[in-house]
């Protein structure tokens, strides 16, 4: 049987070895697992084959760069966050015309999620992003609240 080869500190693509699990021994073949860790702080165990192969897994599944820093994707304020970009920048959304359509945008600052959370906090059951005072103004620091139903009704246009 070859050596093992200690893979322990070095990166593959978006992941880094951090250790040794244990071998699996099928009849014909042992497979070394490894823990790694992903750029986005999740842990996944990939084998030395899937590492060093033809094909060699790069990250954990998340896509790398997106939850990086939050980890907050698909939250209930990650989804608030994202809906209010889609319907004030993305022409195809539903809504859009209501939105970025009628030129209400989202302040440069909350472009960013982790931003907009500092800001924002997180949202409580229950509540949905409303602009108030203004719900002809833009989405920013000052303009915006957590609100419940009754209130997004009282603020329509």
């Amino acid at each position: 049987m070859p050596q093992m080869i200690d893979l322990t500190g070095r990166i593959f693509g978006k992941l880094k070895v951090v250790k040794y699990i244990k071998p699996v021994v099928y009849p014909s073949t042992t497979v070394h697992l490894w823990k790694c860790r992903c750029v986005c702080g999740d842990f996944t165990e990939v084998s030395s084959s899937n590492l060093r192969g033809k094909n060699p897994v790069i990250g954990c599944g998340c896509g790398g760069i997106g939850r990086q820093k939050h980890r907050a994707t698909g939250t209930p304020t990650y989804n608030s966050w994202s809906h209010m970009m889609r319907r004030c920048y993305k022409s195809t959304a539903h809504n859009y015309h209501h939105y970025g359509g009628r030129g209400i945008t989202v302040c440069k600052r909350w472009h960013k999620f982790e931003n907009f959370l500092k800001d924002m906090g997180e949202r409580p059951n229950g509540m949905t992003l409303d602009r108030y005072p203004n719900n002809n103004g833009n989405y920013r620091p000052g303009n915006c609240r957590w609100a419940t139903q009754t209130q997004q009704v009282r603020n329509r246009r």
